[in-house]
Order: C-alpha cells, then structure tokens, then sequence
C-alpha cells in the first residue's frame, strides 16, 4: 500500500458538540456497502458520490487489525483523499450488545419459519440481516 492516508468521517444525526462525528481517523482502504455491492476506496481515487446499502464499512490499515463500523443507509462523498459517511444509523463494536443481538436474530429465524404474508416476511428477513450486520461488527 501507498504512504497517503485516506481520512474518515462517519456522521450521524445524533453528534454532540462535544463529539462532531461518530468516527474520524485514517486507513490505507475503505470497503462499503453500497446498493449496487460493495466499493473499495483507495487514496488518490477520483472523486465521487455514492448512495450507501446496509452494511459494513471496513477500515483496513497495513499494520493494525481491520476495523468495521456497522452502516444503515445514506451516502459517501470522496475526495480529495477525504471520504465522508453521512448515515442515520451507525455502530462501532462497543455500541452493540451481542447477547440481544444474537437472541433476536434468532426469533426472526424462528418467526420466519411460522406461516406468514410475503410482506411480513420481508419485513423480518431486513430485520435479519440488520442483526446480522451488527453482529459481523461486533463479533470481529
């Protein structure tokens, strides 16, 4: 990898002024979800504009362990070498309690199993996999 940095902002509605983003800091690479898959970002990229999915934002560093933050929606701005989250919802590991997550994955499987509407159903498979995203984040 390059000796330029990219420099992350993930913003949500909820900073305080005392906290202005709920992450800032620099990688190598960024991965996320967007609608169409996933996107990798490297530095010196050209700029660009990009309606985020639910998913996971990878932060990849050569020398430290990868890092993930929990995404729901929104967009990204890049460039310039600075890549900009702006989400609703976002959680880094320490936001997310793994025992509830894990036990209400597990009724949304066995609610999917019981005969239901094709909308409900839906509803609980998105539910799902939102547990399944943060799940990846905190479980890493």
């Amino acid at each position: 990898m390059t000796d330029k940095k990219i420099e992350i902002f993930v913003i949500t509605p909820d900073a305080t002024d005392q906290e202005a983003y709920k992450f800032h800091g620099h990688c190598d690479m960024a991965i996320l979800r967007c609608l169409t898959g996933d996107m990798g970002i490297l530095p010196g990229r050209v700029p660009c504009s990009v309606i985020l999915g639910e998913g996971v934002l990878r932060i990849l560093e050569e020398e430290a362990p990868e890092r993930k933050i929990a995404i729901f929606g929104g967009v990204f701005h890049f460039e310039d070498d600075v890549l900009k989250v702006l989400t609703q919802k976002a959680f880094l590991p320490g936001d997310i309690d793994i025992t509830s997550t894990q036990a209400q994955a597990q009724e949304y499987e066995a609610r999917l199993l019981q005969d239901m509407s094709v909308a409900e159903k839906d509803k609980i498979r998105k539910e799902l996999h939102h547990c399944k995203v943060l799940l990846d984040v905190a479980i890493s």
